[in-house]
């Protein structure tokens, strides 16, 4: 059994660009990080640098539904991160869209202070999405 992170967000931003900022470099240096870069295509590879991280996050694009699912493979030297996946689901809720995302694959002995810390930042992130992909305006989250 593993451990997971699982939050949601209501939101007036349009499918498409909710997807767009999920799956381009510009949009996750808009929401996320200004050090990204990711590869459009299922199979590529995604890198996100922070400030405070020692080495960069790499995740590998996994799955790409336009508008519907982005999820992606961790493929990063992160040690409480190896084996985990993260996936952005868009579900249509009339006038407004409902963004669910979910962590998964966490070992059992991963501490639930430590969850706890991931899913705080997951939470700023998931509001930086929505933000961007609300007014178009880049604020990134993690600097």
């Amino acid at each position: 059994m593993s451990r997971s992170i699982v939050l949601a967000i209501q939101t007036g931003a349009s499918s498409s660009d909710l997807y767009r900022a999920l799956t381009t470099s510009e949009g996750l240096r808009a929401f996320w990080t200004s050090d990204a870069d990711a590869a459009a295509d299922v199979g590529g590879s995604l890198r996100l640098g922070f400030a405070e991280a020692p080495v960069d996050l790499t995740m590998r694009l996994a799955e790409a539904v336009p508008g519907e699912q982005v999820r992606w493979g961790n493929v990063s030297p992160w040690p409480t991160w190896t084996g985990t996946e993260v996936t952005w689901s868009i579900q249509d809720a009339g006038e407004s869209r409902t963004v669910v995302f979910a962590h998964g694959g966490f070992v059992d002995e991963t501490s639930d202070v430590e969850l706890g810390m991931i899913a705080t930042t997951w939470a700023k992130v998931l509001e930086a999405l929505d933000a961007y992909a609300t007014s178009g305006i880049a604020q990134p989250a993690l600097g």
